[in-house]
């Protein structure tokens, strides 16, 4: 049987390697799928709405985000259900980053930043600063050892934005120029030691701005800035170690000082909002769904039948998770689209105060006009 490894180890190996994204050109990738299953899981939290969600696997995603108890902040997802530990994190989190279940960073409004190493979370650092206010934004890293947190400084004369790095032993803040009255929200890196960062700030006349950063670790400028309006709106994620941004109702590419067009987005509903695998399989954050761009068309995948209001999206493996917020009815909302199907579970679970319940929804073959997350809530 000996001869049988000669012939499958070179044959793995050249599947593997012809699996990787130097391998494959835009032009052989292959298209996202489109025939999702959807289950729309609903947490309810008093005076609590989730802000970001990440995750690695289809068994260990996270939701976190500000509220009127600090014990409910932070919420996992196993694969089977969501449930939190109901222990008090000393934050109110904004922001979430992870590298495998053991090493988990949040980060929020008082300064403070903490740390989950499997077993429990401890507070590694609060930030604070003479007559002034901390508050980060966004925790992200690219390594264990290569951390960010960004978010802003505010004085009683001026607010700016503030980076600090984690190297793996010790936080320390990155002196970077003052860009008054902005605010990181979030950050992302791709190819090339390039990292980017949303900024919010204010004009003096009155009305918001939004740009982005480009930063190498070290030196940081400008490269757009548009009005908080939804034609020159800004946002950017990373997908597939390639940064794709939005620019108004573009997503566009950065090469060489400015940005390429990759797709119009012709749809006044397109929210600015976008995640995915690969360049031809982007999902995009819509006021009245999700849509999904597969390199040559844009297709709606499902539609809210309601005042639901998306926050945010992370592509995991076969999955497609989908934060969304229903102020309505007080109520948070984890869309989750399966591709192929391979299973189904329903299941319902109560604790407290704290209302959870999963529903399972049709496909897209079915008649997408139709869908809608309809989900009713349980009284305890």
């Amino acid at each position: 049987m000996k001869y049988l490894s000669f012939f499958f180890v070179p044959l793995f190996i050249a599947l593997l390697f012809s699996s990787c994204d130097w391998f494959t050109s835009p032009e052989e990738l292959t298209p996202g799928r489109r025939d999702y299953v959807w289950t729309a899981d609903t947490i309810h939290v008093p005076f609590t709405y989730f802000e970001k969600i990440w995750g690695d696997s289809n068994d260990n995603v996270w939701i976190v985000g500000p509220g009127g108890g600090l014990k409910t902040t932070v919420w996992n997802y196993d694969g089977t259900q969501w449930t939190t530990d109901s222990v008090s994190k000393g934050v109110s989190p904004l922001g979430i980053w992870r590298f495998g279940k053991n090493d988990i960073w949040i980060a929020g409004n008082e300064g403070n930043i903490c740390h989950f190493n499997g077993s429990q979370w401890s507070e590694r650092i609060k930030i604070e600063k003479e007559n002034s206010t901390i508050g980060f934004q966004e925790i992200w890293g690219d390594s264990p050892n290569n951390v960010f947190a960004v978010g802003y400084a505010d004085s009683s004369n001026t607010r700016k934005p503030i980076i600090f790095n984690w190297d793996g032993y010790n936080w320390a803040e990155i002196e970077i120029p003052i860009f008054p009255t902005y605010n990181f929200i979030l950050m992302r890196g791709g190819k090339n030691n390039k990292f980017y960062l949303l900024g919010w700030g204010a004009k003096e006349n009155g009305g918001d701005l939004l740009a982005i950063f480009q930063f190498d670790g070290t030196q940081i400028e400008k490269i757009y800035e548009g009005d908080f309006l939804s034609d020159s709106w800004a946002n950017f994620e990373n997908i597939n170690n390639r940064i794709f941004f939005v620019i108004g109702n573009n997503i566009c590419t950065y090469k060489d000082g400015g940005f390429e067009v990759l797709v119009a987005i012709n749809n006044t509903n397109f929210n600015q909002g976008l995640a995915g695998r690969s360049e031809k399989d982007i999902f995009l954050n819509m006021r009245d769904g999700i849509a999904h761009y597969n390199g040559s068309d844009i297709e709606y995948l499902y539609h809210f039948l309601g005042s639901e209001k998306p926050y945010g999206m992370v592509a995991i493996q076969n999955y497609i998770f989908v934060l969304i917020n229903d102020f309505e009815n007080g109520n948070n909302i984890i869309l989750r689209g399966e591709s192929p199907l391979n299973s189904i579970t329903l299941y319902v679970e109560t604790s407290s105060n704290l209302i959870y319940q999963s529903h399972l929804f049709c496909n897209k073959k079915t008649n997408p006009e139709k869908q809608g997350l309809g989900f009713y809530f349980l009284s305890v």
